[in-house]
């Protein structure tokens, strides 16, 4: 009896200390995710690992394979911030457009993976359904053909299954530079070209690989496939990539150790090595971390302002290719090993310290701390965990290129002067803006005595010195017609500027 009043009592004390936990738990607030798209088909149509036939969707578009694998991801983070968090869950389970915000590369397989994810997170059964009165309004003005029986099967669903619809938003027509800063900033693809053509760390790989690259020739079709770099050899191993993905056997084989090698070349190409240089991985990220720290910043002022659970921003999904995720794992010190495979995620969690002995008010970043998880595996920021907002925030807005630049700082340029030069860091950074306005001013004042100078010349009369008569014509010239008209002698020919 002594035994069994004991268990029970020490059944009682830890279901207490539970309860004490689950209810001074710390509670996730929000929550970004910056992801690759999902399996596509080949982008390098000049090294064919297969017969063109086996692929039918187009050059680099989403596959079935790479829209399931979002599909599960999506699965994956409802139950991870809905199902598993019935308490507190990090967002409704169903779609609120105050809550979650979605960004996608203008690109149709990073467009396409943002669909299947949300599909996975926003399940069948849970969009929206009409009152009957909506239900007799919701008719365009255009015939449609077997209306009464499509309505029959919809019932209340304003979609098929109760599916539920949600924006996804992307710029089409301007430079993108939250993903497409590696193609659009000149900085950054010429710093890539001298990289490539001066690197001692490039030339080491090159002759490392002499061997490879023989036997990348010898597995090529005809073995017509020569002068491998890394570049070449990147292209080759992400063919094969999508060829395993898709579950087609390659014509280009290897042994296993010849792929691994392989791998480790494509790691090091261009892409992977020019955002080992800081300021290139800035430029790439900067469009990125503003938008963050703008968004974790909105955070406290939402919380401050005592705003409504329901219209609190809970999530923000970033989705775009593996060359957006590199220079941000750069500039956070997250050591990589290898290339990003298809459907990856870096997770950056936002919470909030609750319970007693947190008293501090919701407006300090005190109260809030950040996790970083790389799919399955939580990371460490600077060889730390459990970051502090301010410190984050700080690392944000310290990594980004100024957007613009404040009167008084003469000397730093902004992003977009220097994404349109091919200057070196230094360069780039001290130039004296003095002297270079003293040479443009000189440069204009030459220019304009250059166009005096031509001016004279044109109104003078050839022949005669001082003669105004050929600047009382061309005042007049209002047409051909005018000049024959006002002396049918004068003609109209080249004007040839001698100079001494």
């Amino acid at each position: 009896k002594f035994f069994k009043m004991t268990a029970q009592g020490l059944q009682i004390l830890l279901l207490t200390c539970l309860l004490g936990f689950a209810l001074t738990a710390d509670k996730l607030r929000f929550v970004i995710e910056l992801g690759r798209h999902g399996a596509r088909e080949v982008i390098f149509e000049d090294f064919p690992t297969t017969a063109d036939e086996q692929w039918n969707n187009g050059t680099g578009q989403l596959t079935d394979v790479g829209r399931r694998m979002h599909y599960l991801l999506g699965r994956q983070l409802r139950k991870r911030y809905i199902e598993d968090r019935q308490e507190q869950p990090l967002l409704s389970d169903k779609f609120n457009e105050f809550q979650i915000y979605v960004r996608a590369a203008e690109s149709d397989r990073c467009i396409e993976s943002a669909y299947s994810q949300l599909m996975g997170f926003y399940l069948p059964g849970t969009g929206p359904v009409l009152s009957p009165e909506q239900e007799l309004k919701a008719v365009p003005p255009f015939d449609v053909a077997n209306k009464e029986k499509i309505m029959e099967t919809l019932r209340d669903g304003a979609l098929p299954f109760l599916f539920q619809s949600i924006p996804v938003h992307s710029t089409a027509g301007t430079p993108d530079y939250m993903f497409e800063t590696h193609s659009k900033c000149k900085y950054v693809f010429s710093k890539r070209d001298k990289l490539m053509a001066s690197s001692d760390d490039v030339d080491d790989m090159e002759s490392y690989n002499k061997d490879l690259y023989k036997a990348m020739t010898a597995a090529s079709p005809e073995k017509k496939w020569k002068d491998w770099n890394l570049d070449k050899a990147y292209k080759v191993y992400d063919n094969l990539e999508c060829d395993k993905y898709q579950g087609i056997e390659s014509n280009f084989t290897l042994t296993e150790e010849q792929h691994q090698r392989l791998a480790e070349a494509a790691f090091n190409s261009s892409w992977n090595l020019i955002f080992k240089e800081n300021t290139s991985s800035q430029l790439a990220a900067t469009y990125l971390f503003k938008d963050w720290s703008a968004k974790l910043k909105d955070i406290i002022s939402e919380d401050k302002e005592g705003k409504k659970e329901e219209e609190k921003l809970r999530l923000a999904i970033y989705l775009g290719h593996d060359i957006n995720m590199y220079p941000i794992l750069k500039l956070m010190n997250f050591k990589l090993k290898h290339s990003l495979p298809f459907a990856t995620v870096l997770l950056i969690e936002l919470y909030k310290k609750e319970g007693e002995g947190n008293m501090v008010s919701d407006a300090d970043y005190e109260n809030y701390y950040v996790k970083f998880f790389a799919n399955n595996d939580e990371v460490q920021l600077n060889n730390k965990t459990d970051i502090p907002l301010k410190d984050f925030i700080n690392f944000l807005d310290e990594q980004q290129i100024p957007i613009t630049v404040p009167e008084g700082e003469k000397k730093q340029k902004n992003f977009t002067e220097i994404c349109h030069t091919t200057f070196d860091v230094g360069e780039t950074y001290d130039l004296d803006y003095g002297k270079w306005k003293l040479v443009a001013i000189l440069l204009a004042v030459f220019l304009l005595l250059i166009i005096a100078v031509s001016c004279y010349f044109i109104h003078k009369k050839p022949g005669t010195k001082g003669n105004t008569e050929g600047a009382s014509y061309l005042a007049r010239l209002d047409d051909a017609e005018d000049v024959r008209a006002s002396d049918p002698t004068l003609q109209i020919s080249k004007v040839h500027i001698h100079t001494n």
